[in-house]
């Protein structure tokens, strides 16, 4: 605690609060009877006991984070930004906010309702920090283009007619720098034949298409373009007027320039074109998540996730044949897939496979016998609160990355 008063002066003590975020639903412990909070200069961050030590984490950034985000959109808010911090993926989706339609949480996007960010903690702490800047990006642009009162509210939403491309991709890019994983994405949806303008790009990758594109218009344009261009598309829904206005420049020519951008861009990285790929197969939705080369055998096991309905595949090499070694969840597209679990770890004997699963928020460990497809399963030490990797050291050990009391180790 003293820490934490050393890191900003403004710093509050913690208060036990009573707030309610949703209705009730199905939970799994008591951690949400009791909620704290701290406040600051510009924002109320709320923990509950397990998410202390990531609200600590919260606490110090949002501050830090504050005044670049603030000199770039340029408003001020009437009232204080709130963060409600989880330990988890499973809290944030079993606590009582979950039900409403209102808050049908997507992936790869943090959640927010009026000016209240959701956040959880996935082992990374930049991608805890990403969740905070794109949180407070939306809660800004909400401001700016809706208003806070209700008259403001319902007059902006009539005229509201902004497209995905300019709001989730402005978000997308104030939220986090670019880096390998997004040029990767971006070199896939260039690749395809069928994109050709940067219209192509939005109807395929609306996010990805408005990020590249409002990195164009800060690189050419200066950063006070962007909060002068967010100004005038409160007051004017016509974008092809607002751009011409702010940029001189027509839409249309822009759009072309922000693709001609985004190839050079691509171009001038060195990428091994010339890396040999396995095809595994899988239905059109569902996702692979992680893949694991056999020790010995020309084999491949990968996890496939239909929006929560996982299977932990096995797949020859050479023949494409497949064997399904485990299957657990259902499809839900209502919430965030939890795409962390289940984790897989190749035993040193080469014919057993181990598998982390989570159900209910327990932890299981089942071992696999990949040849007949018996196992043997138990628990793991509840003082495990989430795993994040697995791999044997020896025939009878197993190394973990883990988070416990918001520690990962």
């Amino acid at each position: 605690m003293l820490l934490a008063f050393w890191w900003y002066p403004t710093l509050v003590t913690a208060q036990i609060t009573n707030v309610r975020f949703g209705k009730n639903r199905i939970q799994y412990h008591d951690d949400f009877d009791t909620w704290f909070k701290y406040e600051t200069a510009h924002y109320i961050t709320h923990w509950y006991g397990k998410s202390k030590n990531q609200a600590f984490f919260v606490i110090k950034l949002c501050e830090k984070e504050f005044n670049e985000l603030d000199r770039i959109l340029d408003h001020h808010l009437s009232d204080k930004i709130e963060i409600i911090v989880y330990d988890d993926l499973t809290d944030l989706k079993q606590n009582n906010i979950g039900i409403e339609q209102s808050f049908e949480n997507e992936n790869n996007k943090t959640k927010v309702v009026a000016n209240k960010i959701f956040v959880f903690y996935d082992g990374s702490y930049s991608n805890l920090r990403k969740q905070i800047r794109e949180g407070i990006v939306e809660v800004y642009l909400n401001d700016m283009m809706y208003g806070d009162n209700l008259q403001q509210v319902v007059h902006n939403a009539i005229s509201a007619d902004l497209p995905i491309w300019f709001r989730d991709g402005l978000i997308a890019y104030l939220g986090d720098e670019w880096d390998v994983q997004q040029e990767y994405k971006m070199i896939d949806l260039l690749s395809k034949k069928n994109i050709r303008t940067f219209d192509d790009l939005v109807r395929l990758d609306p996010r990805s298409a408005g990020r590249i594109f409002w990195d164009f218009i800060h690189t050419n344009y200066g950063q006070y373009s962007i909060s002068n261009i967010l100004y005038v598309s409160r007051l004017n829904r016509d974008l092809n007027q607002n751009f011409e206005y702010i940029l001189g420049d027509n839409l249309d020519d822009i759009k072309k320039d922000v693709f001609l951008f985004a190839q050079k861009n691509i171009q001038e990285k060195s990428y091994n074109k010339k890396r040999k790929y396995h095809k595994l197969k899988k239905r059109r939705n569902a996702k692979i998540t992680k893949t694991l080369f056999h020790p010995v055998n020309k084999s491949i096991a990968f996890v496939l996730n239909e929006h929560g309905k996982t299977k932990v595949i096995l797949q020859d090499i050479k023949t494409k044949k497949q064997k399904t070694l485990f299957k657990y969840g259902y499809r839900n597209t209502f919430q965030a897939t939890d795409y962390n679990y289940p984790i897989i770890a190749w035993h040193p004997d080469g014919d057993h496979l181990s598998v982390f699963y989570e159900h209910r928020d327990v932890i299981y460990h089942r071992v696999i016998n990949i040849t007949d497809g018996t196992y043997t399963e138990r628990t793991t030490p509840p003082m495990y609160r989430r795993i994040f990797s697995a791999d044997y050291i020896d025939q009878e050990n197993i190394a973990l990355s883990a988070t416990t009391d918001g520690y990962t180790d």
